[in-house]
């Protein structure tokens, strides 16, 4: 009525005597057994379990040659508590496996050889798949979206009811929807469970980001970018522009066990720098910082994957160059505004000796206004620009007329 474990046991008073299990259609054999050398005496005993889809099975009892006698047939039934819906044998008829969810228990038997199961992805992350096998030996892929393309393969064996066989992987992948084949390796049958859990990569690369003409534009601001090289990407690439000549540093952060990361020339090809990051996680991760002194231009991060290494990276990129002190205008005595120009869209900030009295931001022009309280003839503030990447610039002083 159900798939599950059927166990057959047969004693023969014949001397020879030919068994047979076979299928709905009656003749296909499922297994055979010639039992010989049973007697009144010393009756003969075969035992044999086979896991079998639902539906109806034969046992053929046949003679050999002239051998005459009495035998007992007896077949006792176990379903297998299992939540695989058959047909799911491709990946047209595959199962949902839901992500961060219970258990999905599958069933190989004598009649089925393969099953497929699928899961999505809403964006890219971390699958944590785990099989437990009561097989002797089974097969399972991790399969891309066309159903072929294998990510993963395991050959889980030694596996039975008593001693179930665990197999763990992890896999950096993209959005999307992969499949999982379980396979039967030989006659082998027998129970198995799978389960997917996801964990989203909360990244800001935006993909694809692979060439040079769909680079990732960034701001030599310290902005912190969060990346992610998973099975299906590669490499990313992110461009930047220097508006002057100075130093400009790279901060770069990976939890990948080994990766490369370059800094290109305007033409996205000529290294200027090449570091391979290697014996990072996500326990550990590598930091590298280097420092480069670029002209006015356009340039670019380039992280790529080695071997098949993936995960997440995060990177900053950050001029060094501080701004030029503040140019203040005259100020007196009942002003409550500081005037003058600075760094264009650079913060300025007013302090009275230590206190911090006022603050403000640079136009487009480089011209800014600062509100402040009146202060008293002959007090002096000073004054600093700050960039968007935190360089300070030095003091510039006024004298309250």
């Amino acid at each position: 009525p159900s798939a599950g474990r059927v166990d057959l046991e047969a004693f023969s008073y014949i001397r020879e005597v030919l068994l047979y299990v076979l299928d709905g259609d009656g003749t296909t054999e499922i297994t055979k057994q010639d039992l010989y050398y049973g007697s009144l005496d010393e009756p003969q005993k075969w035992t044999q379990s086979l896991d079998l889809e639902a539906g109806t099975y034969y046992f053929k009892v046949k003679k050999y040659g002239s051998n005459t006698g009495k035998y007992t047939i007896k077949a006792n039934h176990t379903p297998v508590k299992g939540n695989d819906a058959e047909p799911n044998n491709n990946t047209e008829q595959s199962q949902a496996l839901q992500t961060n969810n219970k258990a999905q228990t599958g069933y190989i038997s004598e009649s089925d050889d393969v099953d497929v199961y699928r899961f999505q992805l809403p964006k890219a992350g971390q699958v944590d798949l785990e099989a437990i096998s009561q097989i002797r030996e089974v097969l399972i892929y991790v399969l891309d979206a066309d159903g072929t393309t294998e990510i993963d393969k395991a050959d889980l064996y030694y596996g039975s009811d008593q001693e179930p066989k665990k197999w763990n992987e992890s896999l950096d992948l993209e959005a999307g929807t992969y499949f999982i084949k379980v396979k039967k390796y030989g006659s082998n049958t027998g129970k198995y469970t799978l389960k997917a859990n996801f964990k989203a990569y909360n990244g800001l690369d935006a993909e694809p980001n692979d060439t040079k003409e769909m680079a990732q534009s960034i701001q030599l601001t310290n902005q912190l970018v969060k990346g992610w090289i998973s099975w299906s990407d590669d490499v990313d690439m992110y461009k930047f522009t220097v508006p002057k000549t100075g130093p400009v540093q790279l901060d770069f952060t990976s939890q990948i066990n080994e990766v490369l990361v370059y800094l290109l020339a305007n033409d996205g090809v000529t290294e200027l720098y090449k570091n391979d990051v290697y014996y990072a996680s996500d326990d550990q991760p590598k930091k590298v910082v280097q420092k480069l002194q670029l002209k006015p231009g356009t340039y670019y991060v380039k992280v790529k994957k080695y071997g098949a290494n993936t995960g997440a990276y995060s990177l900053r990129m950050k001029e060094l160059t501080p701004p030029a002190a503040p140019k203040v205008n005259a100020l007196k005595s009942q002003s409550t505004k500081v005037t003058g120009k600075a760094e264009p869209s650079s913060t300025v900030t007013v302090y009275s000796g230590k206190t911090l009295i006022g603050k403000g931001t640079a136009n487009k022009s480089g011209n800014f206004t600062v509100s402040i309280k009146a202060q008293k003839a002959g007090k002096i503030l000073t004054l600093y620009a700050t960039d968007a990447a935190g360089n300070r610039s030095t003091a510039a002083k006024v004298i309250v007329k």
